[in-house]
């Protein structure tokens, strides 16, 4: 059966980042944790694929609604899902290198729970290329902005598109209720005169309405942002993981 599936790049190799004894025996804290990142951004881009499948798929599924309404008020649900989980994963991207790049106090420190989400928490894009620039890092810095800012247009739309969702809750989308932007009714607000007569002019008061979107333009949009951003993400990840990274996942005792 075709689905989205079929046009995205397999990423579940991703899941085998996630460190195991061996890699917590064999390699320091910024490689585990960023290798416990990948897997962390692999499950969030899973949920942004997997609302996408549902939105296209969505009368495949007998036990939902039937009413038209509701099929479109699902879709949209499921399609606002993805924006938010394809922008969280470009959080966790960030994260990623900001464990990798971020290893002065590496020393000496366990891998746990807590130093993880300190180090987490810390990230931000500016201090992650400011930080890149001084460890002389420019190329890396340099990718980072041709893709994560506005210099990139499909990443600008779509990171404008999740920070108006995350303030507005969600967006209006045809045939679901009024969006009016301005009052059904004129007001008299002004009285312009001039040489031969006074004139009332009525004005229609601004109301505040929510953007439009059309499902299937975003579901594009997103299916074209998956295909770049998975291409960045493996850009990094060969960069920065050890070759023999997956194979250290098998601890033998005689190297403890």
């Amino acid at each position: 059966m075709k689905n989205v599936y079929n046009d995205l790049k397999d990423i579940s190799f991703w899941n085998e980042y996630m460190p195991l004894d061996g890699q917590y025996y064999t390699y320091k804290n910024n490689i585990t944790f960023a290798a416990c990142k990948i897997s962390d951004l692999y499950y969030q881009v899973c949920n942004a694929r997997m609302s996408i499948h549902f939105c296209l798929d969505y009368e495949k599924y007998s036990m939902m609604s039937e009413d038209k309404m509701a099929i479109l008020s699902t879709k949209k649900y499921f399609i606002e899902n993805a924006l938010l989980y394809y922008n969280f994963a470009v959080d966790y991207l960030w994260q990623v290198l900001w464990f990798y790049y971020n290893n002065a106090d590496d020393v000496n420190q366990i891998p746990s729970n807590e130093l993880y989400q300190k180090l987490m928490k810390e990230c931000n894009l500016n201090d992650l290329i400011r930080g890149l620039v001084e460890l002389q890092e420019r190329k890396i810095a340099e990718v980072l902005k041709d893709n994560f800012t506005d210099r990139n247009k499909l990443f600008k739309q779509i990171r404008e598109y999740y920070n108006y969702l995350k303030h507005r809750a969600i967006f209006h989308t045809p045939s679901l209720g009024i969006n009016e932007k301005e009052s059904m009714y004129y007001i008299p607000t002004l009285i312009e005169k001039n040489e031969e007569k006074v004139e009332l002019v009525s004005y229609k008061i601004p109301i505040i309405s929510r953007i439009e979107i059309d499902i299937d333009e975003l579901k594009e949009l997103l299916i074209e942002f998956d295909k770049q951003f998975v291409g960045i993400c493996e850009y990094f990840f060969e960069i920065i993981m050890p070759k023999d990274y997956i194979k250290a996942r098998e601890v033998k005792l005689s190297t403890i």
